[in-house]
């Protein structure tokens, strides 16, 4: 089937002559497109195709239910930006140098986890074993799997689209605040939680942003992320974030609960409060990350929808 597709649709040009065919591959593109003739011809195939039917239907849903929430929900510090923003915007963009981002993040989170180690060692009494056991690997695999996934979504969350809402209209510090301390009330049902847990996840969250900052990119905060969770639980043994998982070592901590964290992990004692606030500052010194040329430009490109002052 054939149709006419507009790709003249921001100057409201159509050459009649501009033709493809619709297969399943293609129906992606025209949802994206959006163009009256574009949803014209996806309904006509759809009409042909069960799934992509299913699909159509789908995606008139999720349009039908954001018409809803801008006429419901209506806020011009939020509608205006989340319109024609490409997701590098974000910081979600294969740039220059994101491997090296991602690999210096995974540096910083081991020299944390190397740090909390000692910290155990010194204030309390620590043993570290082997779970001598290969039947734990696959769920150590796919613990580490799940990890990863979590981690993108909170980085995706949290130092993802509103932070860069927030960092527009409160500036840098008061966007990091106010994101991190949701972070951390997000985090108050997880087991064992306490009030300086969540302190500490606050902390944690402003850590990771200061990391976003300097690239303006999600890798950095991401490979802290995602080393710090998987170095701490899947490698080590502690609990994170109050949760036990599979691991290849076990470390067994005794000691002040206040200082290390009794079960909820490092994360819940002073010992955790000092290393994530001392991460905080000394970030900003270590001669890691650089906003992109790529990152600078897609920011400059849209600077009345991002913050771009200190890129």
């Amino acid at each position: 089937m054939d149709f006419v597709f507009d790709q003249e649709r921001a100057s409201g040009e159509v050459e009649p002559d501009q033709t493809m065919t619709v297969t399943c591959e293609t129906l992606d593109d025209l949802l994206f497109d959006a163009s009256p003739e574009a949803m014209r011809a996806a309904e006509e195939h759809a009409a042909q195709c069960a799934a992509c039917a299913e699909k159509l239907e789908a995606w008139n849903e999720i349009s039908a239910t954001a018409k809803s929430m801008k006429n419901t929900w209506h806020s011009d510090l939020l509608w205006p930006r989340i319109e024609k923003v490409p997701v590098s915007v974000f910081g979600v963009s294969l740039h220059e140098g994101w491997f090296h981002d991602f690999l210096a993040g995974l540096l910083v989170a081991g020299g944390l986890l190397l740090l909390t180690l000692a910290g155990s060692f010194l204030f309390g009494h620590a043993r570290v074993e082997s779970s001598g056991s290969l039947s734990v690997i696959p769920a150590i695999l796919a613990t580490l799997l799940v990890l990863a996934v979590s981690a993108m979504n909170e980085e995706l969350v949290f130092r993802g689209y509103p932070f860069q809402v927030f960092l527009k209209s409160l500036r840098p510090w008061g966007a990091m605040l106010l994101i991190s301390f949701i972070f951390g009330l997000l985090h108050a049902p997880n087991p064992g939680a306490t009030p300086l847990s969540i302190l500490n996840t606050i902390l944690a969250g402003v850590f990771l942003c200061r990391a976003y900052l300097m690239t303006r990119s999600l890798w950095l905060p991401y490979g802290i992320h995602l080393g710090w969770n998987a170095g701490l639980s899947v490698v080590l043994g502690y609990p994170v974030s109050g949760i036990d998982t599979p691991s290849i070592l076990k470390t067994s901590v005794a000691g002040s609960d206040l200082i290390l964290g009794g079960t909820y992990g490092p994360e819940g004692g002073v010992l955790g409060t000092v290393l994530f606030l001392t991460a905080t500052i000394v970030i900003g010194w270590l001669p890691i990350g650089r906003v992109s040329p790529e990152m600078r430009a897609s920011l400059s490109a849209h600077a009345d929808k991002a913050y771009i002052e200190e890129t």
